[in-house]
């Protein structure tokens, strides 16, 4: 086979561009859902696709995630995030932060809402790089102000990151349901 085929992997048995299954949960009446056996070895990308259901409007809720370095969950105020959201009610912002116990995923509301969305992350088990992650999702409020956030956030330590765990600031009671796939092998 020419070079250039195995360039592009053409060489057969290259699965390169799959999603493999990793764990789906559905949930309900919870503030938090961990992914704690994630292949992390195996997948050098991973994609969390997540739809959850917020009932009530009791705060500012911010929705994001904490990684788990050799079976301990990061909970310090180490992660930095930049996003950019748009709303029916504005033109849109940009938020950056630094020093933050999750890694958020958009900015928060205090509205009861339907979130759905996804994320990559990048690295995890690749203890000489930092671990990232990108997201996407869309949030319609029943408020009317409904708005959609897409950026990114960074665990600005190198480490081998061994799970993932979603969490709710105020503790909702959120049901939903979430999957995690690994990205080629």
């Amino acid at each position: 086979m020419p070079l250039g085929s195995a360039r592009f992997g053409l060489l057969g048995g290259a699965d390169l561009g799959s999603l493999k299954l990793i764990q789906s949960q559905s949930f309900s009446s919870v503030s938090s859902v961990a992914f704690e056996s994630i292949e992390e070895s195996t997948y050098d990308v991973h994609l969390l696709t997540l739809y959850a259901n917020r009932p009530s409007s009791s705060g500012t809720g911010y929705f994001g995630f904490q990684l788990r370095e050799s079976g301990t969950y990061e909970t310090a105020n180490v992660y930095d995030a930049a996003w950019i959201f748009d709303s029916v009610a504005d033109s849109g912002n940009y938020v950056n932060t630094t020093g933050d116990n999750v890694m958020q995923m958009g900015t928060g509301t205090s509205h009861t809402c339907k979130i759905t969305g996804y994320a990559y992350f990048y690295n995890l088990g690749d203890s000489s790089v930092h671990s990232g992650m990108t997201f996407h999702h869309m949030i319609p409020e029943t408020s009317g102000t409904s708005f959609s956030s897409y950026g990114g956030s960074l665990l600005p330590q190198a480490s081998t990151v061994d799970g993932i765990k979603m969490t709710w600031d105020v503790g909702d009671n959120i049901s939903g349901y979430a999957t995690l796939y690994g990205l080629g092998a």
